[in-house]
């Protein structure tokens, strides 16, 4: 059995996306906000035969609100809930900011309560890493945004929330000429950790990678000619070392074969241009097995 991959994307733009009290020097006003996720469909978990329902997978829970001043200095922060049923689009949220010329507001959704302390700057803020529930097969997709301006008491404030995870759908054709009843699959170097921070450019260090086991399927049955589609959602893997790259392994009949997830299709020598899977992105990877 040989296995061919065939690379199919659809990649969809990234929408853009502590502590000390907040000095009594500042003028604390009140704002209101609308938050909706961007189109692409995200959820959290593996499912075997078919993704969660899309309008699940978009619920917002949760929403923490951290502002930092035009010098990057943490200045206040909130955090909302919004019930246990959530909302698919928040509307004319009231919350509490500083009133500031050119901040930077981040919103961080379905993260639940934040026991640690907020960055006091923003450039510790955008190399902070959040975990994500990889494997557990929540609806609470964890997402992100930001918004740079002036605040003023009274204003409203759109954020668009971009998913902080990637999607890879895993199409496997069964053309051997023979039932397969021992198909397995597994993805290897998978993420387990997210920048909060939407446009985070960094690498991502070691201490992110989840041990290997966390997105699989086992024992499937594949009659001859047919084909099973295999949904897979974790952090994305923004890499530029080959050691790092999320790697497909898939084994049926005792023979195996691993396979490079990438935006960019392996070259011959073995390494793609762009080893990086993206978040709030969609990618397709079809192996038909001969």
């Amino acid at each position: 059995m040989k296995i061919l991959l065939k690379f199919t994307f659809f990649i969809f733009l990234v929408l853009p996306s502590c502590q000390t009290e907040t000095p009594e020097s500042y003028n604390m006003v009140k704002v209101l906000l609308d938050i909706s996720p961007a189109d692409e469909i995200m959820e959290v978990g593996s499912k075997a035969l078919q993704p969660n329902i899309p309008d699940v997978e978009n619920y917002i829970y949760d929403i923490h609100v951290i502002q930092y001043s035009e010098r990057g200095v943490f200045l206040t922060t909130g955090h909302y809930r919004q019930g246990q049923a959530g909302a698919m689009i928040v509307k004319d949220l009231e919350v509490s900011l500083v009133e500031a010329k050119n901040s930077t507001i981040c919103l961080l959704v379905n993260n639940g309560a934040y026991d640690e302390l907020w960055p006091d700057n923003i450039l510790s803020y955008r190399e902070l890493l959040v975990p994500v529930a990889v494997g557990s097969g929540s609806d609470r997709t964890l997402m992100h945004g930001y918004l740079i301006g002036d605040v003023y008491d009274g204003m409203h404030l759109n954020i668009g929330l971009g998913r902080m995870m990637t999607r890879l759908n895993v199409v496997i054709n069964n053309q051997t000429g023979a039932d397969i009843a021992d198909l397995d699959v597994s993805l290897s170097n998978v993420p387990y950790m997210a920048y909060a921070y939407p446009a985070a450019e960094s690498i991502l260090p070691p201490e992110a990678y989840a041990q290997d086991g966390l997105l699989y399927d086992n024992d499937i049955s594949l009659p001859a000619e047919n084909s099973v589609t295999l949904y897979y959602y974790m952090a994305p893997n923004l890499c530029e070392d080959i050691d790092y790259v999320t790697m497909l392994n898939v084994s049926a009949d005792g023979r195996s074969g691993i396979l490079q997830l990438s935006t960019d299709k392996p070259s011959a020598e073995g390494a793609a241009a762009d080893l990086k899977l993206y978040p709030n992105n969609n990618y397709t990877f079809t192996v038909n097995l001969k």
